[in-house]
């Protein structure tokens, strides 16, 4: 099976996967005396091989290397430290010159005084940056400019520390998704600063569902959706919900994906394709529109994935790839690439509408039938003649 894994000497936390062949993972004994160097990693996935850390980037004993956010369009890294504090890391990721941009590193002011970053992410686009704190609150940043936009779910009635946070723009309109550790699912208005409704108040077909993940698809390609993954006692489930407003979410579809909690969840640069990541460390990748299975690695790892991300894919204009790369950690110290078949983008429409096409093809045989079944237009005596 084509894939690779590599165990870094480290419980694994984050990761990062731009363009190239250069990937960035990020873990570390935290502020433990276990004699773990808090680091993040720099390796290789090249020729099939994973391989061995090229470079690192050491951190003191109480900033372990907690989340990381790639920019789309830039070679930037956010880093959210353990404690409070976030770095900024330019990295060429397409060239070898890693020794000399690792030490392009500098502090992130706006972090400074807040407190630890839960989960962030970059909107599509690259123009705003969202991250959510372990007290519940929620801020959105103009970037690189680190301005302000809003700042909400300070007075959150739960306090409940948020697990995962996606922004979703449409012009100068923008929803943002959030997920608490309590298993509750907010949409939010980013203009007006308001919740516009909560998942876990509507039917989601599921016993008591817990929601870990958000991710919402990508603008331009088809409506908008927001994907979810939700674990309840009859195991974890992805739910495609169709967003026509902050206020107006409908759950579309839904499909079982593990018989144990998901730990991990992301979707591709593309919106069509998903990756899930089991507690029992099982990795899986699926179609976003069908949420039909593409790839499953049953024991991808010896326990539960703590990250899952996708390839980045070039920037350059005109390029394509054979694989479509998805890079996951665990708490057992490995990476492992898990190579996929891409969906190009006439497939990529089709899977998006496919649901409807197939509607239409039901109704065509349903009034087909009822017409079969009609008396015959002549009379029954002009028949016997």
């Amino acid at each position: 099976m084509p894939g690779a894994s590599f165990k870094y000497g480290m419980p694994l936390l984050c990761a990062a996967w731009p363009p190239g062949d250069a990937l960035c993972i990020g873990g570390g004994g935290g502020a433990t005396s276990s004699g773990i160097t808090n680091r993040l990693v720099f390796a290789e996935f090249k020729d099939g091989d994973l391989s061995d850390q090229q470079d690192e980037l050491k951190f003191d004993k109480d900033k372990l290397p907690l989340r990381c956010a790639l920019h789309p369009t830039t070679n930037n890294l956010l880093v959210a430290l353990g404690h409070g504090g976030m770095k900024l890391i330019k990295w060429e990721f397409e060239s070898d010159k890693r020794e000399a941009s690792k030490k392009q590193v500098q502090d992130v002011d706006a972090f400074s005084q807040l407190e630890e970053v839960s989960c962030m992410a970059f909107s599509k686009d690259g123009k705003l940056l969202c991250a959510g704190f372990e007290r519940g609150s929620f801020v959105v940043w103009e970037w690189p400019e680190m301005k302000q936009r809003a700042r909400c779910r300070e007075d959150a009635e739960d306090f409940s520390s948020l697990k995962d946070i996606d922004i979703y723009c449409d012009g100068d309109a923008c929803t943002l998704a959030t997920t608490t550790e309590n298993g509750r699912c907010e949409i939010w208005d980013v203009g007006s600063k308001k919740l516009g409704t909560w998942l876990d108040k509507l039917k989601a077909g599921l016993k008591a569902p817990r929601f870990g993940h958000c991710k919402f698809s990508s603008p331009g390609l088809g409506p908008r959706v927001l994907y979810t993954t939700a674990n309840s006692g009859l195991g974890a489930h992805i739910c495609a919900w169709r967003v026509s407003s902050c206020q107006d979410a409908v759950m579309v579809r839904k499909a079982k994906i593990f018989s144990e909690p998901c730990s991990a969840f992301s979707i591709s640069d593309n919106g069509s394709m998903l990756a899930a990541g089991c507690s029992n460390g099982t990795v899986a990748v699926y179609a976003s529109a069908s949420l039909l299975p593409l790839r499953l690695v049953p024991n991808a790892h010896m326990i539960f994935v703590t990250g899952i991300t996708f390839k980045q894919p070039s920037r350059e204009a005109g390029h394509k790839t054979d694989d479509c790369g998805v890079l996951s950690i665990s708490a057992d110290a490995s990476a492992r690439v898990t190579l996929v078949k891409p969906m190009n983008d006439v497939l990529l429409r089709l899977s998006i509408y496919w649901p409807f096409a197939l509607l239409l093809i039901l109704m065509l045989v349903y009034v087909a039938y009822q017409l079969s079944r009609q008396q015959p237009l002549l009379p029954e005596d002009k028949q016997e003649l």
